[in-house]
């Protein structure tokens, strides 16, 4: 059995997409993991049966429109190049033009064609040129003529479910992301030792700090890093111990708030950015004290897979609330919300002064693993039995 595999984004930034060809590797499948060149894809490194093929992002393009035109035209000379599968799923957003050539492809190989939706790329566009600009009404209308042209959906919340089937008419089963098991806890001992290892990395070991503080990032705009900035600013002006916050992951918006956090005096915040490659990622994700998730959604009902990696690896998470964070996170046992500044300097503040309550969070119970989420949830809906 052969399966393609496609999500228009860098294929080593995006794990649920990888998991996906692991676990039909694993199924037996042939999987030709089809998106953009970029990070190491480390997740399958292990799975002898996913090809990786990689598009030109049609980034040497001068204009949004013949990027777009050089994308949609990489895209489907690859699908072309591809032996027939019997299975096609296509990771959204982005939704354009990967749901209509996705399923073009399937259809016309015969195959079975399944979404795998995250959020909605329309809301996701929305960011940039504004929720109601003729710009994101067009890509709506274009995804909801897309979305139905698949065989099965799967979708990440219930909430996000709930939006699929009034906005575009499509009934979406609900397979929620949940810690990998690349993603483990550590005891203490290596727990520290990997704590001075990321401190000594980005050069902020000394003085010690009380709060190690770990966000993965896309530096997307559906991430607040002004209110980090402005909670950072209210920790200097109180009293206390250091605390470092590290910002891992690449991005658009990355370079700006370099050069913001550059001209900051030197104060109780300290910021760094860093790029934890590959499996360097899951190895020194547990040996921060705490996680942090920025994440405001463009639509409200997706949720961030980074949470589960952070809670895989033990750590509490401070999140930023919004509508769809409860479809996987419980506060008190996965960490705490906050929504603003002043929230979250209070919560930092409260977390580097009471260790017991940390410690208690770290060691809140563990649930499923995704790839047992997978067994239950998903692989029905992909091969349609």
């Amino acid at each position: 059995m052969r399966a393609t595999v496609l999500a228009l984004g860098d294929l080593g930034r995006s794990p649920r997409i990888q998991l996906h060809a692991k676990a039909l590797a694993a199924e037996g499948c042939v999987v030709d993991l089809v998106g953009f060149r970029g990070s190491s894809c480390w997740l399958v490194d292990d799975a002898p049966r996913v090809s990786t093929r990689y598009l030109e992002d049609g980034r040497a393009q001068r204009s949004r429109i013949l990027r777009g035109v050089a994308l949609t035209l990489s895209l489907a000379r690859t699908l072309r190049s591809l032996e027939t599968p019997e299975v096609v799923l296509v990771q959204t957003p982005p939704a354009i033009p990967a749901l209509y050539l996705g399923a073009r492809f399937g259809r016309a190989r015969r195959a079975r064609v399944v979404f795998d939706w995250h959020n909605l790329g329309f809301s996701l566009l929305g960011l940039r040129t504004g929720a109601g600009s003729p710009e994101a009404r067009l890509y709506e209308r274009l995804e909801r003529r897309s979305a139905r042209r698949a065989h099965g959906h799967l979708c990440v919340t219930p909430q996000l479910r709930v939006e699929l089937r009034q906005r575009f008419g499509i009934d979406a089963e609900i397979f929620q992301d949940r810690p990998s098991e690349a993603f483990a806890r550590v005891s203490e001992e290596s727990r520290l030792a990997l704590r001075r290892e990321i401190l000594e990395r980005v050069g902020l070991h000394r003085p010690e700090p009380r709060l190690l503080v770990v966000s993965p990032t896309s530096w997307t705009n559906d991430e607040d890093f002004g209110l980090l900035e402005s909670a950072g600013e209210k920790l200097n002006q109180s009293p206390g111990d250091p605390i470092v916050f590290i910002l891992s992951g690449h991005g658009e918006l990355k370079e700006t708030f370099e050069s913001r956090i550059a001209g900051r005096s030197a104060g109780r915040s300290r910021f760094a950015t860093i790029w934890f490659e590959g499996r360097d990622y899951p190895r020194l994700l547990p040996g921060a004290d705490l996680g942090l998730s920025l994440h405001a959604s463009s639509s409200g009902v997706d949720f961030p897979m980074k949470i589960h990696d952070m809670r895989g690896s033990g750590l509490p998470v401070l999140a930023l609330r919004f509508p769809g964070l409860s479809a996987g996170f419980t506060e008190g046992r996965d960490g705490l919300a906050f929504a603003n500044a002043s929230d979250l300097a209070s919560l930092l503040s409260r977390m580097s002064d009471d260790g017991e309550g940390l410690a208690a969070l770290r060691g809140a119970g563990e649930g499923p693993t995704w790839e047992e989420g997978w067994q239950r949830d998903a692989r029905r809906v992909i091969f349609g039995a």
